[in-house]
């Protein structure tokens, strides 16, 4: 058990290094169980040190609660938390906020701005999590989106295939004469943003060269 323990402890490290030369499919999902049992071993941490406290208070208090009652509600509870943060990580979601600005220009009026950030595609997030992402900013129709940074995570990846899902919304398809046939509103139903993709890199992005 004792060496189980100690081999978990380094299982992200080994997987971290490992995920720089690869993202072979065994490597993907050394790299995710590492991760994940990194995220499950954070809160146990915080559970252990959280037990001591409850069982100490017990005995000040003369409670008298059993220590293996303690441990075992409290470790339950970190295991729960541990997964529904898995479960809400893995959820897309889009929070609408109506911004005011003063003497903005009236062609801006009205419009939906999109703001994506630190989606980390690489060994755990990766082709079926950027077709979700796109088919909801697809369904969005914003008239300008902005991806604020770590698009990837840092780790080798199969950087074009990636990136080709972004396409659906960044390419205007020509009229037949060279000329985009994109107005400069997304108004009219296109599924590419009239006002244009704007992304700048990440730190994460510094981490594999120039991916």
């Amino acid at each position: 058990m004792k060496i189980a323990i100690a081999l978990l402890s380094i299982s992200f490290v080994g997987a971290s290094l490992r995920a720089w030369y690869s993202h072979h499919w065994l490597v993907r999902l050394w790299y995710t169980a590492a991760a994940t049992w990194l995220g499950v071993a954070s809160y146990f941490l915080w559970a252990s040190l959280l037990c001591w406290i409850v069982y100490v208070v017990s005995r000040i208090a003369g409670l008298g609660w059993n220590p293996s009652y303690i441990a075992d509600v409290i470790f339950g509870a970190a295991l729960l938390t541990a997964i529904y943060g898995i479960l809400n990580a893995a959820k897309l979601r889009i929070t609408r906020v109506s911004v005011t600005l003063p003497k903005l220009p009236l062609s801006w009026r009205g419009r939906v701005a999109a703001l994506v950030s630190d989606m980390h595609l690489g060994h755990v997030r990766n082709g079926r999590f950027i077709r979700r992402l796109v088919g909801k900013l697809q369904d969005l129709r914003p008239d300008v989106i902005f991806l604020a940074g770590d698009l990837y995570d840092g780790t080798s990846a199969d950087f074009q295939k990636l990136a080709e899902p972004w396409r659906a919304i960044t390419y205007a398809p020509t009229n037949g004469a060279g000329h985009s046939s994109q107005t400069p509103q997304s108004s009219n139903g296109s599924s590419s943003p009239g006002l244009g993709v704007f992304y700048i890199a990440g730190n994460h992005e510094e981490f594999y060269g120039s991916a």
